[in-house]
């Protein structure tokens, strides 16, 4: 790939690519257009500072050297100052720019050793066309990687200060964005350090650092490093992060885990291992922490020694996690064989292992890394075959955010045989899990074989249906656990011998609405939704479960999907927890009358009304007694040849009629009361008589 460039300088109208005396561009190759010449105008230039000295020579101002990435590309220009103008006024200066579109023609480089390529001629070019550079560049070899990393480990003092230059690095990234500046007088050395800095970063992070040295004004610049002339120094620095390489001096910065791991490296590796280890490291610690990303630096390349077990499992199945959560797909594709080795060396053997293990293939299975998802799964599922009693910790994360779902396995049978041995060995209350997790693994399990464990599921969800999901119909024999459950429920509801209250309680507060709303056209589905507004109604205070009935009734007619009241319905919807016992047979007088009356319903009535038929009109209320009429007349009317309906009706009607009135019962009550008056005064004549004999 290709670097193109352009020279900027004071020109005659000759010299000029646009024909005009004055400051403009020298010379441009092909690929320079307006808006590169825009960002060479307002941010590359070599700048004259405004405090340099009258008196003093203007060739000796410092140069400069600037590299920032733009919207369309990454520019870099070096600049001197050159005298006098074609005019003869003082502050000509000459500033060579490239610019390459092409982040690789960068790599294995850094932007400040571009910066020191030998390409640099900063001249006139000998027409309008300047030359192309082509990558890879060459460069000063004082600027090769090697020599850098030296140059730290000779000088004492640089080799103590390279955490806290880090740290001061990292921080210029972060979001305080806090500038670096960098004070000597010698320009390679200020871009020297910028290099070695950035060499100690991950190489997006080095193109993401704007350099400016020398700059004129430190806090206008928009690098976040720059280097600074100690003739330029005008202001304070407060506010900056500051190295002082005249003085021995930086400012004191806490030294971040990061720093201080990468230092570590850069004293006890060759430049080659430390620089790798740096780059990669760098964002690996920042997707899981110094700990864990250095240490797995160290596992993929060989840096210590990692016995097989815990310890190795432990960096491998965290990393696999933070990378993949930081979406650092091509590192865990690039370092998949040591990832793998370090998950095999250890089984899971608690519920933490098996949840982290879990969210390991998790994360493998979102990045879609072939293979990698496999090398997590296989030892967990042969560790929780063994061991089935973390298999719930395990499948619940496992299934969390539903990647294992689109999961492409390149030996299905294998995890599918693995998965079968974990689901039958399995307690019941992880069978949900398990069983949606293998769904994707039908075709790879043999008919049958998990019979046993499907009727477990069944029986475990019928005793507690809070673990009805409502993807069950995407288990594995989803469809087969939905029917057995609904007709047992049926089943459950058409004896009433049996107390529903429990069942009504769930129905009611939806404990099963995931198989009664998934939209399936068969009739025990259309069953239980009838059973359940009945439950909803049951629910209700009994002196609001007549108006829940009529609305019910009325939104049902309103639009036909929805369930209507059945009959069989009415021991829920109306009757007490305890059994088919009523207070207020005007409620079950609605409900024959607006709902209907079956076999079922007609025999339940004869039997409620049998005791009040057998009671005496002494003791009868007529209020009660009217209630009861009104549903023995609600029943001939649904009945009209049912003969026992005829004679409660007329029984009720002949105790209606013998039930004593007010008047009636007062003057029984106030004869009682003589008669017993007319005694107590017999008893007390006799009693004195006999005292007196």
């Amino acid at each position: 790939m290709v670097f193109e460039s352009a020279v900027y300088t004071d020109v005659t109208s000759d010299e000029s690519v646009d024909r005009l005396d004055g400051f403009g561009f020298q010379a441009v190759s092909d690929g320079i257009d307006g808006a590169d010449r825009a960002v060479v105008v307002s941010d590359l230039l070599h700048v004259k500072s405004r405090s340099w000295p009258f008196d003093r020579d203007e060739t000796e101002h410092p140069p400069t050297a600037v590299y920032l990435r733009g919207e369309r590309g990454f520019y870099f220009s070096r600049g001197i100052a050159t005298g006098k103008t074609n005019s003869g006024r003082d502050g000509n200066q000459l500033t060579q720019a490239v610019v390459t579109r092409d982040e690789d023609d960068i790599h294995p480089y850094r932007p400040a050793q571009i910066c020191a390529a030998k390409n640099w001629k900063l001249e006139k070019e000998s027409s309008l066309r300047s030359e192309k550079w082509f990558a890879p560049l060459e460069i000063d070899e004082a600027f090769e990687n090697e020599a850098l990393v030296t140059m730290l480990r000779e000088d004492a003092w640089a080799a103590a200060t390279l955490p806290t230059y880090l740290s001061m690095l990292h921080a210029a990234l972060d979001s305080s964005s806090t500038k670096v500046i960098v004070i000597h007088d010698d320009l390679e050395l200020v871009l020297k350090w910028f290099a070695v800095g950035t060499l100690l970063l991950p190489p997006e992070d080095a193109l993401s650092l704007g350099c400016r040295a020398f700059a004129t004004d430190p806090f206008r610049t928009t690098a976040q490093l720059v280097g600074v002339h100690p003739d330029l120094v005008t202001e304070s620095l407060y506010g900056a992060h500051v190295i002082d390489l005249t003085a021995h001096t930086a400012s004191e910065v806490p030294i971040t885990p990061e720093a201080a791991r990468i230092a570590a490296w850069v004293n006890e590796h060759d430049a080659f291992d430390a620089i790798e280890a740096a780059a990669l490291g760098g964002r690996w610690m920042k997707a899981t922490d110094a700990e864990v990303g250095g240490n797995g630096v160290e596992m993929v390349l060989g840096l210590r020694t990692v016995e097989p077990g815990r310890d190795e499992w432990e960096i491998g199945v965290s990393l696999i996690e933070g990378l993949g959560k930081a979406g650092l797909r091509d590192d865990l594709e690039l370092y998949f064989d040591e990832f793998s080795d370090s998950i095999a060396s250890y089984g899971i053997r608690s519920a933490d292992d098996a949840t982290r293990a879990a969210r390991a293939a998790r994360y493998a299975a979102d990045t879609d890394v072939t293979g990698l998802a496999e090398a997590v799964l296989v030892p967990s599922l042969e560790a929780l075959a063994a061991d089935p009693s973390t298999a719930s910790a395990w499948a619940s994360e496992l299934d969390a955010s539903g990647g294992w779902r689109t999961l492409h396995l390149s030996e299905p049978d294998r995890i599918a045989d693995l998965f079968a041995e974990v689901i039958l060995g399995t307690a019941a209350n992880a069978l949900p899990q398990l069983l949606h997790l293998a769904a994707p693994l039908a075709e790879h399990l043999p008919p049958g074989r998990l019979n046993p464990a499907i009727g477990r599921a069944a029986s475990y969800l019928l005793e507690d249906p809070r673990q009805v999901s409502r993807n069950i119909i995407s288990w594995y024999a989803g469809e087969r656990i939905v029917q057995h459950l609904r007709r047992t429920l049926l089943g459950e509801l058409a004896d009433h011998t049996l107390s529903h209250a429990r069942l009504a309680r769930e129905l009611g507060d939806g404990a099963w609405d995931a198989i009664i709303d998934d939209d399936s056209p068969d009739s025990d589905t259309r069953a239980l939704a009838q059973w359940r507004e009945a439950a909803r109604i049951a629910l209700k205070p009994a002196d609001k479960r007549d108006q829940a009935i009529e609305d019910s009734l009325e939104k049902a007619d309103s639009d036909p999907s929805l369930p209507r009241l059945q009959p069989e319905c009415w021991n829920i919807a109306i009757g007490s927890e305890e059994g088919p016992e009523l207070e207020d047979p005007r409620l079950l007088a609605l409900w024959v009358r607006r709902v209907g009356l079956d076999d079922t319903l007609r025999e339940e009535c004869i039997w409620l009304l049998a005791p009040v038929l057998q009671r005496g009109s002494k003791t009868a209320k007529t209020r009660d007694i009217k209630g009861w009429l009104e549903l023995a007349k609600v029943l001939v009317a649904a009945d009209p040849g049912a003969q026992d309906h005829l004679e409660a009706e007329a029984r009720l009607n002949e105790i209606l009629r013998e039930i004593p009135s007010a008047k009636n019962r007062a003057k029984d009550g106030f004869s009682g009361a003589m008669s017993f008056l007319s005694r107590r005064r017999h008893s007390d004549a006799s009693d004195e008589r006999e005292r007196d004999e």
